[in-house]
């Protein structure tokens, strides 16, 4: 979970060269299925685990998973 006190999020060009820390393991896995809120009505054509994606949104070499 993250606070955002101080305004990181959302994250834009002048914030890029801040330093990130993120853990757990769902970091690195994608879920599509659910129900209630995590129900996925159609099946995606991209699927990126979360940690990917930020590093896709930052500009940065992804991390091997």
């Amino acid at each position: 979970m993250l606070k955002n006190d101080e305004q990181v999020l959302p994250i834009t060009e002048e914030k890029k060269n801040l330093h990130f820390l993120v853990m757990g393991n769902a970091s690195a896995y994608t879920v599509t299925t659910g129900g209630g809120s995590g129900h996925v009505f159609e099946n995606p054509d991209i699927i990126l685990p979360p940690l990917w994606a930020l590093c896709d949104e930052l500009g940065v070499e992804r991390i091997p998973l």
